[in-house]
């Protein structure tokens, strides 16, 4: 609170010269503590000003780092992909081939089976074919079925 030269003069008058410098002393002492103190409130509130500031500069260049990250990040993501692509377009291929291998195989091996199969059915009639006859040659019964044949 800061005393006017009015304010002055009325305590001097009210008190009396003597009585009213120690009322005036104490008004002058509160006032530069509240001086001290509102200047100690303004430090700290540009303090506080300042560090706002510094912290949306630092932000703003945390931001610009963010986005070069992403770009950068975007850029090898994109890489990997076509990488990635280029993997499996050989695997598809390595694959296919592979595949047409055991195709090749498998017809193989049904030949080689059919091959066999008709071997053995040759090798079956052949017994019969033997049996058949040696019943026809040796059997009365079997005589007349030939005759009755031809």
């Amino acid at each position: 609170m800061i005393l006017t030269h009015d304010d002055l003069s009325a305590i001097e008058a009210s008190f009396g010269p003597e009585k009213a410098a120690p009322i005036i002393n104490a008004f002058e002492k509160l006032e530069r503590e509240q001086k001290v103190e509102v200047k100690r409130d303004l430090l700290v509130e540009l303090a506080t000003k300042s560090d706002i500031e510094r912290l949306k500069v630092d932000i703003a260049v945390l931001r610009g780092e963010i986005t070069e990250l992403r770009g950068e990040l975007r850029g090898e993501i994109t890489e990997l992909r076509g990488d990635l692509r280029g993997e499996i377009t050989e695997l598809r291929s390595e694959l296919c081939g592979k595949i047409a291998d055991l195709r090749g195989e498998v017809k193989r091996v049904e030949s080689d089976l059919k091959g066999e199969i008709k071997r053995l059915e040759m090798l079956i009639k052949v017994p019969i074919g033997l049996v058949v006859g040696a019943m026809g040659l040796f059997s009365p019964v079997g005589v007349e079925l030939i005759k009755l044949i031809k």
